[in-house]
């Protein structure tokens, strides 16, 4: 009975680990080599047929496996061999891309409706479970204040340093820097912010809800309402609807480098734009043969270079909120929806 081992081996044909099966009649037919075969016929010990069939047998026996490291490894099968890859020729269908630049909130947005009831709700709850209302927390507190400072010196309880002052003979303690000084006071329940900080927020003012570019209604303004995202849309010439500015994807390119192509050859280095995802947000199909996928952009900085663009195709465009874009006609309704269903 033959002698089978196995082992793990890294075969180059194949350029994957796998187990093979050592077979040792085989190695041992492999040693012989040519220079045994050399000697043979020299020697004429062997007739001309018996070396013939040696060496068909020796080329049998390489073409069937290989010598690595002093042992014989047979050749895998073809149907392990790594197949050879087709080329990609690419789709035949039409696949555009086009990206939705967003201006995000410059304020804070107005809270919700439920979640003003929400909040309100749990105000009420939180007073009915406690022995006063949350909102005479500070009422209360200046009424003890007032109380406290009428009592005279002696009912009033000293502190941890009036006491120890009064036992030792402390020294001065050293100077406290300002910030140091600050936290000292915050932990004595007085102010906590600096002079600095004190300044500015004495001096703060909050930023005008509405702009004048609100009152004007106008929507090629990026200062106008703040506390909603604006997104814009164009209008190329030569047509009646509006669109997103869209390029179509060429080979070899991803969706997400022709959306970012696309993007800069339209703002160039005049703004500055982030995409939030490798993904699309959205896909909408035209036809058939013709697709079209969404991606986000997010607004950093700058502005578009509108006279460049109306010489290459735009027309007008607009910074228009989600309720606002019922006033545009696009190409057909479903754009319209898909528009409504992914932004906010």
């Amino acid at each position: 009975m033959k002698r089978t081992i196995q082992k793990c081996l890294y075969t180059p044909s194949c350029g994957i680990g796998m187990k093979r099966t050592l077979n040792h009649s085989l190695r041992r037919d492999y040693q012989v080599s040519k220079v045994v075969l050399a000697k043979k016929k020299r020697a004429g010990t062997m007739s001309t047929e018996a070396l013939e069939a040696l060496e068909t047998k020796q080329r049998l026996t390489q073409a069937s496996g290989y010598h690595i490291d002093g042992e014989w490894v047979p050749r895998p099968s073809d149907d392990l061999l790594p197949q050879p890859v087709r080329k990609y020729t690419g789709n035949k269908k039409r696949i555009s891309v086009a990206y939705i630049l967003t201006r995000k909130e410059s304020i804070t947005p107005d809270r919700h409706p439920l979640q003003q009831m929400e909040n309100q709700q749990n105000i009420n709850e939180r007073n009915h479970f406690a022995r006063h209302n949350f909102s005479d927390l500070w009422q209360y507190g200046a009424q003890w204040q007032r109380e406290f400072s009428k009592l005279p010196d002696k009912k009033k309880k000293k502190s941890v340093a009036d006491l120890a002052s009064e036992r030792f003979d402390l020294r001065e303690a050293p100077k406290r820097s300002e910030r140091e000084e600050t936290l000292y006071q915050c932990s004595l329940g007085g102010n906590r912010f600096t002079p600095h900080e004190q300044y500015f927020f004495s001096t703060f003012e909050p930023q005008a809800k509405h702009t004048l570019a609100d009152f004007e209604q106008s929507r090629k303004n990026l200062r106008r309402a703040l506390y909603k995202p604006l997104y814009l849309i164009v209008k190329l010439q030569g047509k009646d609807t509006w669109c997103l500015p869209e390029a179509e994807r060429r080979i070899p390119e991803t969706l997400r480098l022709t959306a970012q192509t696309k993007f800069m050859s339209d703002m160039g280095e005049l703004l500055q734009g982030y995409f939030d995802s490798h993904a699309p947000i959205a896909h909408m199909d035209r036809s058939d043969d013709d697709q079209l996928f969404f991606y986000k952009t997010t607004y950093l900085a700058g502005r578009p270079p509108l006279k460049r663009l109306t010489k290459e195709g735009w027309e007008d465009h607009a910074w228009v909120t989600r309720e606002e874009l019922a006033d545009y006609e696009f190409e057909n309704d479903n754009y319209r929806q898909i528009l409504m269903d992914v932004l906010h």
